[in-house]
């Protein structure tokens, strides 16, 4: 019988968590946001959401700053959009490369790593804020909150070794402390 239970649990469960998506997008101030809940997306930002996956994802391009007379764009945006031509460097002056990457590609990649971390660290204090009164959950709920924290533990420590992995990286290839904080 506790065999049927349980098998029947996972089956229901599982395609819950394999088919989770995060969305993300950048309000007109420039602040990367994310979420696992579209209807959480405030309207105005809805046709500029990404929807990220799994391990494929990467920064695309910081919102210009507001007031330049160029549009902002977001990753949302540069998802669609072509590509801006990137700047050329003033003459005499070339941007260091570290490891192949600039230093704002760098800070650009630990930033996302950190959002990302910070993100999924707080979705896993909600669900464990679920647990304070259990008094109206079934036992079917409870146990699968319980599985819903293991399984954000273990993307947390995923999450967290490769944070740990691009700083080391980013140390080997001489980028400057300034860019690692």
């Amino acid at each position: 019988m506790w065999k049927w239970l349980s098998l029947t649990l996972v089956l229901v469960v599982m395609p819950v968590w394999v088919f989770a998506e995060t969305f993300t997008w950048v309000d007109s101030q420039g602040t990367m946001h994310f979420s696992d809940d579209l209807s959480s997306v405030p309207k105005q930002y809805r046709k500029k959401v990404r929807r990220l996956q799994d391990e494929d994802v990467t920064p695309e391009a910081e919102p210009a700053p507001a007031g330049d007379g160029a549009p902002a764009t977001s990753p949302a945006a540069s998802a669609t959009a072509p590509a801006p031509a990137k700047k050329e460097p003033q003459q005499g002056k070339k941007e260091a490369l570290y490891g192949g990457k600039t230093a704002d590609a760098w800070r650009q990649d630990i930033v996302y790593a950190r959002t990302e971390l910070t993100s999924a660290r707080n979705q896993l204090a909600d669900t464990k804020a679920r647990l304070n009164d259990t008094s109206k959950m079934s036992r079917s709920e409870y146990l699968g909150i319980n599985q819903q924290i293991k399984s954000f533990e273990a993307s947390i420590k995923g999450m967290e070794e490769r944070c740990q992995a691009l700083l080391s990286s980013a140390g080997r290839a001489g980028v400057p402390e300034s860019v690692l904080r």
